[in-house]
């Protein structure tokens, strides 16, 4: 499977950019951060790969963010699945 593969298959699973980092630790890659904001990941063979050249730009990260305040406003009303 290719880098932006693997890397859009975790993003579906995210529901937060600390928790999109998180798989991407357990998948092997190094989240690095870029001035202030995400900004890629390091390849095990030392490569940094910006989320931006991948399709991820600031938007779609924060998304992620967005996400995460959905599901906890749903859980506070008894309707997030479990």
């Amino acid at each position: 499977m290719l880098v932006k593969e693997q890397i859009e298959a975790i993003y579906e699973k995210s529901n937060s950019q600390s928790h999109f980092n998180e798989l991407l630790i357990e998948a092997g890659y190094s989240p690095y951060v870029r001035g202030s904001k995400s900004g890629g990941v390091t390849l095990e063979d030392g490569r940094n790969i910006r989320f931006k050249s991948l399709g991820f730009d600031a938007g779609k990260l924060q998304e992620l963010d967005i996400r995460r305040r959905n599901l906890r406003r749903l859980g506070n009303y008894g309707l997030e699945s479990s």
